[in-house]
């Protein structure tokens, strides 16, 4: 039965294929598009914000496996680890919230907002959350940060022993954050 049907994977790849790779095109698109690369995700407690200077201290907690000893027995337990981390803002940062803003009606209760009032809210596209601003991070909020580096960053250090060209290399690879979710507020 399978040898009857053999024939028409290729069929299936030739009608399949050309729809897949447009969206991988789109895609690279709008990665052109940015100023920079994405490389990687925090996932945080904001600790403190300076807004002047658009940089705030996150502290990113891990979790580590650390052997002990029990007598004659040796097991494992798990041990959370935090560390600060100072970050800068890109110029142009995206900052999302994941409920909308509050409303109220005449009154003076929290207006529930339909579908087609919450898609409006939401703004375009398929992103996550409702759009926000860079004043609306605050201490004590749970975020997911997303980290990028300048496309026209050099990618080698200088050769040689000139330390301020070394400071300005430091200076121009490091990376920025582009995009926050406000995930949660922690209640006091």
């Amino acid at each position: 039965m399978y040898r009857n049907i053999g024939w028409a994977w290729p069929l299936v790849f030739a009608l399949v294929g050309p729809a897949l790779a447009a969206d991988a095109k789109d895609k690279d698109k709008d990665a052109k598009d940015s100023k920079f690369v994405p490389i990687g995700q925090l996932v945080g407690r904001v600790a403190a914000v300076q807004g002047s200077q658009k940089t705030f201290t996150l502290k990113v907690s891990t979790s580590i496996l650390e052997p002990y000893r029990a007598g004659y027995r040796i097991g494992l337990r798990v041990r959370q680890i935090s560390h600060d981390v100072e970050v800068k803002a890109a110029d142009d940062i995206t900052v999302r919230v994941a409920n909308p803003p509050l409303d109220y009606d005449d009154k003076g209760k929290p207006k529930k907002y339909t579908a087609k009032e919450l898609k409006d809210l939401k703004g375009p596209g398929n992103q996550w959350g409702f759009p926000s601003d860079f004043e609306s991070l605050k201490g004590d909020q749970i975020v997911k940060v997303f980290l990028g580096r300048k496309k026209d960053a050099p990618k080698a250090p200088p050769k040689g022993k000139d330390k301020e060209k070394a400071m300005e290399f430091l200076e121009e690879s490091k990376p920025v954050v582009t995009q926050v979710w406000i995930l949660a507020e922690l209640k006091k």
